[in-house]
């Protein structure tokens, strides 16, 4: 925290907006640190020699993605610290490139807005794909966070760059493999198979609970796991653990296409 407070340049952010504050130290040719803590009590700062803006911090994010949060506060405090050195460089250039730069941001993300849904939107991944579109690693960062949970501002907020993580949402959407509505095919609207004994290699295993034992031998490879729990009357989580321990035991399987959909259902259980 700073210790000697230039007075001249202390206020609140609700009377001097934070570009007419940027500015003012950017074309003062100012060195130093202008601490800011917002309405909500989240703290940032940004560091300039001879007016360039040279590091920005705001928690755990740095640089241009420290700057845009930092650039949308509307309300709390500032103070400008002189011959405060920036603990690293993240940002070096003109204060007036860097805002136009932040502008340009805005606009694209005013943009996004009205192509993507709105933020509290919960994504998810399709659970099968004809034949999967080259993700780049930004995509496949994202892709790791599309569960199902996460809405679109809490997946921004884990990889910090709003715009970068907008555009990438926009183009995964566009290429069909995330969505905004739940998959259509369910663990219970699976087909389990008997799994015939000739096509395994020694012998296995027989279920060890009774219960399990009675779904083996109700499945007849028509019937899906929800018309099972209803004819057997079994608890839903109880027939999901069946299930896969039938799975894993080998007594049962599933047809190409709906092996494809247990692999990605299953985690999620």
């Amino acid at each position: 925290m700073p210790h000697s407070v230039n007075r001249e340049l202390t206020g609140l952010l609700s009377r001097f907006p934070i570009t007419d504050i940027i500015q003012f130290v950017g074309f003062s040719h100012k060195t130093g640190e202008l601490y800011l803590i917002n309405g909500e009590g989240k703290k940032g700062s940004l560091f300039f020699q001879n007016g360039n803006m040279m590091h920005a911090q705001m928690g755990n994010k740095e640089g241009v993605c420290a700057l845009e949060l930092i650039f949308k506060w509307a309300n709390g405090t500032f103070h400008f610290v002189s011959d405060q050195t920036p603990p690293k460089i993240t940002i070096d250039g003109p204060v007036s490139l860097l805002l136009l730069e932040m502008q340009k941001r805005q606009d694209e993300l005013i943009n996004l807005f009205s192509q993507l849904p709105s933020d509290d939107t919960i994504l998810y991944v399709v659970p099968f794909l004809e034949e999967v579109p080259q993700l780049n690693s930004l995509e496949w960062q994202v892709l790791s966070l599309v569960n199902g949970k996460r809405a679109i501002q809490r997946i921004c907020q884990k990889i910090g760059d709003e715009l970068h993580v907008k555009r990438t949402l926009l183009s995964m959407l566009k290429k069909g493999v995330i969505t905004v509505s739940p998959p259509d095919s369910s663990f219970f609207d699976l087909v389990p198979i008997l799994q015939p004994a000739s096509q395994l290699q020694g012998e296995r295993a027989f279920p060890p609970q009774i219960r399990t034992n009675l779904v083996l031998k109700a499945i007849d490879g028509v019937m899906t796991i929800r018309e099972l729990k209803t004819m057997l009357r079994i608890e839903e989580n109880d027939l999901v653990d069946d299930i896969k321990m039938l799975v894993e035991l080998k007594w049962i399987h599933f047809s190409e296409y709906h092996e494809k959909l247990y692999q990605v259902l299953r985690e999620e259980l």
